[in-house]
């Protein structure tokens, strides 16, 4: 996942993930997606660190760790917040990405 410190990149296909270095749920979700980012050439993915930007999590309203946003074509189409199991982002990749 590439680090971002801005929403710049949001605007496009991405999925943006808020985490924390010390955050292990964060860690698991980031190597989840590390694995399947292949299969996604047209997507993004983006980590936000909210140690290092607190003004965009506190823009985006992030007050659980890790939060993850996907975004199509701009617009935001599915949130979830805290550790979510390969299947279930694998679920909502295909339903968003898969067209």
């Amino acid at each position: 996942m590439k680090i971002v410190n801005n929403d710049e990149e949001f605007k496009e296909n991405a999925v943006v993930l808020f985490g924390s270095i010390s955050c292990a749920p964060c860690k698991a979700v980031t190597q989840i997606f590390d694995a399947i980012a292949n299969q996604y050439p047209n997507v993004k993915f983006l980590k936000v660190i909210v140690d290092e930007n607190k003004e965009l999590a506190m823009q985006f309203e992030v007050e659980t760790l890790p939060t993850v946003f996907f975004y199509k074509n701009g617009a935001q189409t599915a949130k979830f917040y805290g550790m979510k199991g390969k299947s279930y982002i694998i679920d909502i990749m295909r339903n968003y990405y898969d067209n």
